[in-house]
């Protein structure tokens, strides 16, 4: 299994490699937040809490996209391949 780190600017090309993952997980960051939910469905998807509050997007981001904190996300990344596309 393999960690997606993904924001907007190279979200295209990333979501290319994680569809090929079926057991992917992608964390979104920065403005990769603003990316289009559909986008990710059917996928594990997970966002920083602190980043989508900083945004303003408690009420927008849907429920599917799981939010974590920072810690949190050191423990998913732990012991997985972890692909950066920043």
């Amino acid at each position: 299994m393999s960690i997606y780190m993904m924001d907007k600017t190279n979200l295209e090309t990333g979501l290319s490699y994680a569809r090929m993952d079926e057991n992917a997980k992608i964390i979104l960051i920065q403005d990769g937040l603003y990316a289009s939910p559909e986008l990710f469905e059917g996928m594990k998807v997970f966002a920083f809490s602190d980043e989508v509050t900083e945004r303003g997007l408690e009420e927008i981001l849907p429920q599917s996209i799981e939010r974590i904190t920072y810690d949190e996300g050191i423990d998913i990344m732990t012991d997985e391949k972890i692909i950066s596309f920043c």
